[in-house]
């Protein structure tokens, strides 16, 4: 299991960004801290082959089981954004357009 944060630290986006990439193998993950840099609010973006044939409330779901219980416990607010690779526009492709 992911070490996480203490509840005395403040929280970071490349912190979460680690996290979220190696529980879920991702292939392309953005984490916005959009408070200010105190840690509670994050906005995530993530690309990741495992979202395939889950719903937008599975993936969020993985997403926050990723985090664990801790990490949640201390973020006021999470704005997730979950796409496979064909999901996602700006993502490269193998197929020629």
């Amino acid at each position: 299991m992911a070490t996480h944060a203490s509840s005395s630290s403040a929280l970071n986006a490349p912190f979460i960004q680690a996290l979220l990439k190696k529980a879920l193998n991702s292939q392309l993950e953005s984490v916005i801290d959009t408070s200010n840099g105190c840690g509670k609010c994050f906005s995530v973006k993530i690309v990741s082959d495992q979202f395939r044939n889950q719903t937008p409330l599975s993936r969020h779901r993985m997403i926050n089981r990723a985090l664990g219980p801790e990490i949640l416990s201390q973020i006021h607010a999470l704005s997730i954004a979950a796409y496979t690779p064909e999901e996602e526009p700006s993502f490269p492709s193998d197929s020629p357009q």
